[in-house]
């Protein structure tokens, strides 16, 4: 559901994710555009190539920063900028950075729990998240009911990935290796 340059930068997501740890800092991908634009069905089809399930989500910050710290993608659906907290802002920004959030763990006086989120990190919304700490760090994907195919079918679209997806990552993998 958008202009061909994005749907090549969307494409690219998939064999990237295996090369995070070789990425110390990862741009911020952003899916905006109206409720009936496709950010959300963009994104649970990049989802269920890479892990064969929707991977969309909304959660607290802690469970984030465990996502981004465990997954190679992370997705947090309906972001919206009014919804945007210091705490939920320094998440993207340590996704985006590379940077290690810490703080005390819990029952000690001493000790420190360092987190770190190493995913790539996706987000859906309305509008840019027109922060000036993210701007620089973010690719924001324009979706727009424009761009739709009428034949476009997301639940056959879905059966498609599920069918071939041993076939998708391997040839992913196989381009990693040789390329």
């Amino acid at each position: 559901p958008c202009k061909l340059s994005d749907q090549s930068l969307l494409s690219s997501l998939v064999p990237l994710v295996f090369l995070k740890d070789f990425c110390p800092a990862r741009p911020l991908i952003r899916l905006s555009g109206s409720s009936d634009s496709g950010k959300t069905t963009a994104g649970k089809l990049i989802g269920y190539a890479i892990y064969g399930e929707d991977i969309a989500k909304t959660g607290t910050i802690a469970s984030f920063y465990t996502d981004a710290s465990r997954n190679p993608l992370a997705m947090i659906d309906n972001l919206e900028v009014p919804s945007m907290k210091a705490e939920l802002l320094d998440f993207l920004l340590t996704g985006a950075t590379g940077i290690v959030h810490e703080k005390k763990k819990l029952y000690t006086d001493q000790d420190i729990v360092r987190e770190k989120a190493t995913s790539f990190i996706v987000t859906t919304g309305l509008e840019s998240l027109g922060k000036p700490e993210l701007l620089s760090r973010q690719w924001d994907v324009a979706c727009d009911e424009s761009f739709h195919d009428p034949a476009f079918s997301h639940n056959a679209c879905m059966l498609e990935i599920f069918a071939n997806r041993d076939l998708i990552l391997s040839a992913v993998i196989d381009l990693l290796a040789h390329k």
